[in-house]
């Protein structure tokens, strides 16, 4: 391994390659491949409960399913990929093409793709080494290097934004989330200058070490990674985090509340029946105001600057906030800096479409007691909609035992900002879960789940108390806060559980048997997510279905959908 790859409990090349032998008698992979280790251990990184995961590059133009062959050998989750080298420079050529037409290019780039493109290039050869170099001489890692650089200072600048907007409507504790979003990626684009581009955030902490970053500015960074760990409010954590991306040229304007422009949402009309105002937005979902919220929608003065917007809507001051980012969070309205082009909700959230009890569970459609007589029941939302929220409880629940993997291995490991960081994933996909149950689709950005749990009433209260604490409150540097920060996070965990009637859920990742019971639970909601062409989490689930739920690459022929996205 070279030095820049020894780190922590990172895997040498011997021990790759004797778990990829291991491997290579229970896959079938095409002749002549090249294999590479790719992910946390690679990069040097990685801890004792870190997955392995490697890409096998094919010489040919066939198109290879994108979910991985998973297996477990020597205790350890090992993720196989195969990919045709046409495929993977072919990728990486129409990111670079795309790069090289300025910033509004760049800030549209797929994470994900940009993902695979750095693991690629960063990845460890271990079998045919020479061509492996021959494919890298095809992909300008240099370049590629630039356009990660300027992507997560884009993904910075976008965040600043969202936090502008949410602190010119009052809405303070969204605003500090989103500026802790607005750091991870300010740093990163520092990493990266400096030659760290691992996209995953939880690796943040060893890459600034690795990487020789001042310790006064670590320090900084460390502090800044919560409001309470800085020992400021809200508002003061915000223009903490700005000042301190602007003193590195990440973002280096300030952001004035006076450019922010209220816009219609093409496709968004109003309707009035009776007395009561209705929205009806491009996808027919039909929108109801009450009669407080009717008068403000009707004062809305649009290519208006948004403290004039605010000033002169028609509703209680306290109020107003709440209501203008709440209709753009659901995508009823557009909201524009000058320069720059629209921002915060470029996807909109749903509403709630029960407050009764969960919709949903792992076995579908819910009812809240099983009775003798033949009961039928209704799904108040389109049964697109039900697919995708169904898929997300899934997906989400399988992010949980991610994150609490991670958490663990980073716990033994004593790596602190990658358990903080873990451990805040884990709490966040748990909120996750339990509005996906209600039924909720599309889901909130992340940075706002616990918040709109909060909203939820029907949850129990003091649930929705300590998701929201937790997630203003965590703060790790010890074995002992780790510790009871994991318990805590737990007894959230079993209690979003119990209300979404998931106890069931496997422990995805500590064993094969549990895996597969994992993709069954999945395999079922993608089928039917397939059929109606509803959303899926991500993009390589579907490809489950081409496999007929089988692993494409196993001799043992059984489901699989990948995890990978669960690491960044």
């Amino acid at each position: 391994m070279t030095e820049r790859r020894v780190m922590g409990m990172a895997a040498d090349r011997e021990q790759l390659q004797e778990i990829l032998d291991q491997t290579l008698q229970n896959v079938e992979l095409p002749q002549d491949c090249v294999i590479v280790a790719e992910g946390s251990l690679a990069e040097g990184f990685g801890n004792s409960r870190s997955d392995i995961d490697f890409l096998a590059i094919a010489e040919s133009d066939q198109e290879f399913l994108t979910i991985p062959t998973v297996m477990f050998v020597g205790g350890r989750r090992v993720e196989v990929r195969v990919r045709s080298a046409e495929n993977m420079l072919g990728q990486i050529s129409k990111l670079l093409k795309a790069a090289r037409l300025g910033p509004d290019a760049i800030r549209r780039i797929d994470e994900e793709d940009l993902d695979r493109c750095q693991r690629f290039v960063n990845a460890l050869p271990l079998r045919r080494p020479d061509r492996f170099v021959q494919l890298l001489d095809c992909a300008p890692k240099r370049e590629l290097t630039q356009v990660i650089a300027k992507w997560a200072a884009l993904q910075a600048f976008d965040g600043l934004l969202k936090v502008g907007a949410l602190q010119a409507l009052q809405q303070y504790q969204e605003s500090a989330s989103w500026a802790r979003t607005a750091l991870a990626f300010g740093v990163k684009a520092i990493l990266a200058e400096a030659g760290e581009t691992y996209l995953a955030k939880k690796w943040i902490s060893l890459q600034l070490d690795r990487a020789n970053i001042d310790g006064t500015l670590k320090r900084r960074i460390a502090e800044l990674e919560s409001p309470v760990r800085c020992k400021l409010g809200e508002a003061e954590y915000v223009q903490a985090v700005a000042g301190l991306l602007k003193e590195l040229k990440v973002c280096p304007i300030d952001i004035d509340h006076r450019k922010f422009v209220l816009r219609r949402k093409r496709g968004v009309t109003t309707w009035e029946i009776g007395t009561r105002v209705h929205v009806l937005d491009r996808d027919q979902n039909v929108f109801a105001f009450n009669a407080s919220g009717g008068r403000a929608w009707r004062s809305l003065r649009f290519n208006t600057g948004l403290p004039e917007v605010t000033a002169n809507l028609a509703i209680e001051r306290q109020a107003i906030g709440a209501f203008v980012s709440d209709c753009l969070r659901h995508g009823l309205i557009e909201l524009h800096y000058k320069g720059i082009g629209c921002i915060v909700a470029p996807k909109p959230t749903g509403l709630i479409p029960t407050t009764i009890a969960p919709l949903m569970s792992m076995n579908g459609i819910n009812f809240e007691k099983e009775e003798a007589e033949p009961k039928i029941r209704l799904a108040p939302i389109s049964g697109r909609r039900f697919a995708a929220a169904g898929m997300e409880l899934v997906y989400a629940n399988m992010v949980v035992e991610n994150a609490l993997e991670d958490a663990q291995g980073a716990l033994v490991a004593e790596q602190w900002g990658v358990f903080e960081r873990s451990i805040r994933r884990m709490l966040r996909f748990a909120c996750k879960t339990l509005l996906a149950a209600f039924g909720i689709h599309p889901l909130p950005a992340v940075e706002e789940l616990p918040r709109f749990v909060g909203l939820l009433e029907a949850a129990p209260s003091d649930l929705r108390t300590r998701i929201v604490e937790l997630d203003r409150s965590l703060a790790v540097d010890c074995a002992e806060a780790a510790l009871s920060a994991l318990e805590q996070i737990n007894q959230v965990v079993v209690g979003i559980r119990e209300v979404t009637l998931s106890s069931i859920f496997p422990s995805s990742f500590v064993s094969a048997i549990e895996w597969q019971k994992t993709l069954g639970i999945g395999y079922d909601w993608a089928r039917l997510g397939a059929y109606l062409d509803a959303k899926f989490p991500l993009d390589q689930a579907r490809d489950l279905i081409a496999a007929g739920g089988c692993q494409p690459s196993s001799e043992e022929n059984s489901c699989s959908v990948s995890k990978h996205q669960a690491e960044n």
